[in-house]
């Protein structure tokens, strides 16, 4: 079957994405062939869907490529952000107190905001890619920019603006773009009252997952094993680095806990870590979603 479908005249030129595309089908076929138990086909089917989509000339970079720049930003913000620098780079802010949810993709990052969307004091932006937006231009991800006073003021004004443009009325809110992970300092700084919650998994289901998804566009480590493993790498060097800095600030959460155990660690997420009043339609929201 995975032979066939690689020999259809979409295999040979990778072009189409989707899926109703060969490397679409592939990967249905893998996961037909996973819930069927024939784990060994369910492999080649997902190998092979990788394969296409790593050689797609519509991507517009190569797995290797995108590790090199993912390394790059992970060692420009560990060497700017370190204890020595906070004093000087501290900034008043707001007593809002926004809730980033980061990761990696397939670790429960949809389901945490979504019960937590349902508390009437929160609003969801979802995954807004925002920040990066902003930050482009007056954010250190590059080594030639450098950090200036009042500039965390500035990436908030900025972001804040733009979040409006999306609905957002001025209230708490949850933001899950995953890859804030890289800038979990400087949305500390925008907001000294921000709560970050990491959506942690067991790592080698979050691996797997990954290599078995068919992302669609921008997830071009997800098409390579070795690195995948590189880039789940940078996102715990990072993360390691945050907590080392702001150890109070930043909240591993597991959603299979969550929905284990709603009476403990349910509530106290919510009360606690999100510093919420408890509503019970958060327990709802995680009772259709799990």
């Amino acid at each position: 079957m995975v032979d066939q479908i690689v020999a259809t005249p979409d295999g040979p030129r990778i072009v189409s994405r989707g899926p109703q595309s060969a490397a679409g089908k592939l990967f249905h076929v893998g996961f037909g062939l996973e819930a069927a138990g024939r784990y060994d086909e369910a492999w080649e089917a997902f190998s092979k869907a990788n394969a296409m989509r790593a050689a797609d000339p519509a991507e517009p970079m190569t797995p290797t490529r995108y590790g090199l720049i993912q390394a790059e930003i992970v060692k420009t913000q560990k060497s700017i952000l370190v204890k020595d620098s906070l004093a000087t780079l501290e900034e008043p802010g707001p007593r809002l107190a926004p809730i980033f949810i980061v990761g990696m993709p397939i670790a429960g990052a949809p389901v945490i905001e979504e019960l937590l969307g349902a508390h009437p004091k929160i609003q969801p932006m979802g995954e807004t890619q925002l920040f990066a937006a902003v930050a482009a231009q007056r954010f250190p991800f590059r080594p030639m920019i450098i950090v200036r006073p009042g500039q965390f003021k500035r990436l908030r004004t900025d972001y804040q603006k733009a979040l409006r443009q999306r609905g957002w009325k001025g209230g708490r809110f949850t933001d899950r773009t995953l890859w804030n992970y890289l800038g979990v300092g400087a949305l500390l700084m925008m907001y000294p009252n921000a709560i970050i919650i990491n959506a942690a998994i067991w790592p080698m289901e979050t691996l797997l997952e990954c290599y078995f998804s068919d992302f669609v566009q921008g997830h071009a480590f997800a098409y390579d094993q070795v690195e995948i493993a590189r880039e789940y790498r940078h996102y715990r060097d990072m993360m390691d680095h945050w907590k080392g800095l702001f150890p109070d600030r930043i909240h591993d959460v597991d959603v299979y806990e969550l929905s284990a155990d709603r009476e403990g660690a349910l509530k106290t997420f919510v009360t606690e870590t999100c510093k919420l009043d408890w509503d019970d339609a958060c327990d709802r929201a995680l009772r259709k979603l799990t």
